[in-house]
């Protein structure tokens, strides 16, 4: 408090001045200052400038803390007898509030990688003690699935129907609707989403829509199947059923897409859809489960 008594000294006010008082002859120093710069003649030397300064923030200091004690004082009263006790712990959580803080977060990640870490085992588990999968297709295209949490499943149940020696098959459906010229944004995301999982995904068999089948032989994603359909399928393939498409690099037509649309099979899938052409990755052979699959739908199609 000698401190604080020699601060108001330097001031030239007396001990607990009021803060009006203290601002207003504090503001009468700065002016004095000010004039001295300008006129470099009389006042205060320098160093006692420096001097009120100290002092001024010292009184102002004090009061901002009385301030904030009491403003502290009044917010645990209400605690009564546990007011003590209240202000510790506030003291506390204020001082390792960012501890606490991290220490919460850690506790998160660390139950997050528990929980994913025993998920993906039980999923691992899970896969492993299923069948091996027969056939893997990716609709991709107009098709649309109910909006329902099993409705892949149904799917994946609807395409294993006719295939009682099958165990178990693989369906992802990428929607796409390249026909609507309406898309905009959405329409050009769902087409680069479209374009990654070509790239990426490796499915036995392509389901397409006319408008995706052009866009994926043009582009040169898909497998020509001009041997495919002049031999096996050869004697299935009725009418227009075999299509064929130019590329980029290659002016002259293979086949690339059998058109499943007519088949009965493709009724009975749980899908929505409007075409239904079977197409394999570029650089590929149909898989004997790919070809079986292919020429069920065709028998169906033709009544062989």
């Amino acid at each position: 408090m000698d401190e604080l008594r020699k601060a108001y000294e330097t001031l030239g006010l007396e001990e607990g001045a009021t803060r009006e008082e203290v601002n207003k002859k504090y503001d009468l120093y700065v002016r004095r200052a000010r004039s001295r710069s300008r006129t470099q003649e009389g006042g205060e030397p320098e160093e006692d400038f420096e001097a009120i300064n100290r002092a001024y923030r010292s009184i102002i200091t004090f009061e901002d803390n009385k301030v904030i004690e009491q403003k502290r004082q009044e917010r645990f009263r209400k605690w009564g007898r546990w007011a003590g006790t209240a202000e510790k712990t506030d003291d506390f959580l204020r001082l390792h509030r960012t501890k606490i803080w991290l220490s919460l977060l850690a506790v998160i990640v660390i139950i997050f990688g528990i929980t994913t870490y025993v998920n993906h085992r039980q999923e691992q588990e899970r896969l492993a003690s299923l069948p091996p999968i027969d056939l893997s297709i990716m609709f991709i295209g107009n098709f649309m699935l109910p909006d329902d949490s099993k409705a892949n499943e149904a799917l994946e149940q609807s395409i294993l129907a006719p295939f009682p020696d099958w165990k178990r098959v693989s369906a992802h459906v990428s929607y796409l609707p390249l026909d609507n010229p309406d898309t905009g944004q959405m329409g050009m995301a769902l087409q680069q989403k479209a374009q990654i999982e070509v790239m990426t995904e490796k499915p036995d068999l392509y389901i397409m829509d006319k408008s995706t089948f052009a866009w994926l032989a043009q582009g040169g994603a898909l497998q020509d199947l001009d041997d495919y359909a002049n031999e096996e399928l050869k004697p299935l393939l009725t009418g227009e059923a075999a299509l064929e498409q130019k590329t980029e690099e290659d002016t002259s037509s293979h086949i690339y897409g059998i058109d499943l649309s007519g088949s009965p099979l493709s009724a009975n899938l749980a899908l929505g859809k409007t075409d239904m052409i079977a197409g394999i990755r570029g650089g590929t052979e149909l898989s004997d489960k790919t070809l079986e699959f292919i020429k069920r739908y065709l028998e169906a199609e033709t009544g062989n």
